[in-house]
């Protein structure tokens, strides 16, 4: 999965870079630097992966591999239906069809086999955590929460909705 990850950070790095230095319109200039952040994105979440499949030392590397894999599947989806629109087939029509498979297998990967979108939930409560009420019985750093009284789950969405 780090793999397609850097991949697609180096395809994107490669063609953004030369374009937010050289474009002569504004919108160029956007787009080459949308093209830096989803390369951003990309390399951060395939430092995630390392985290996730191995070590599970930070909390929320699955959300942040999600991320990176919506964000391949943005990406790729967009130069793909560029490409398509002006009716030119290269090389590079392989490529964004080849990443956006990869972003599909590894949305279908992340949410049906390992259900980060668990991990979302939690992730909202991040702020709670910190502030060391309830939430932090609540959920312990597995993600899963302790709470299976219906008392304690009505206290911990209170507690998330402010009203405690």
């Amino acid at each position: 999965m780090a793999a397609g990850l850097v991949a697609n950070a180096v395809i994107l790095g490669w063609l953004g870079l030369p374009v937010v230095s050289g474009a002569l319109t504004f919108g160029g200039r956007l787009s080459g630097f949308a093209a830096l952040v989803a390369s951003l994105i990309s390399f951060v979440a395939a430092l995630a992966v390392l985290d996730y499949w191995r070590w599970k030392n930070i909390r929320f590397s699955g959300v942040v591999v999600l991320i990176g894999a919506l964000a391949v599947l943005i990406a790729n989806l967009g130069l793909m239906a560029l490409q398509l629109e002006e009716h030119e087939l290269t090389a590079y029509l392989a490529i964004w069809i080849g990443m956006v498979a990869w972003a599909a297998w590894a949305l279908w990967l992340l949410l049906h086999r390992k259900k980060v979108w668990r991990d979302i939930r939690a992730c909202t409560l991040m702020g709670c955590r910190l502030c060391g009420r309830f939430c932090a019985i609540g959920y312990p750093a597995s993600g899963r929460s302790l709470a299976t009284d219906a008392s304690k789950k009505a206290q911990i969405y209170r507690h998330v909705a402010g009203d405690a």
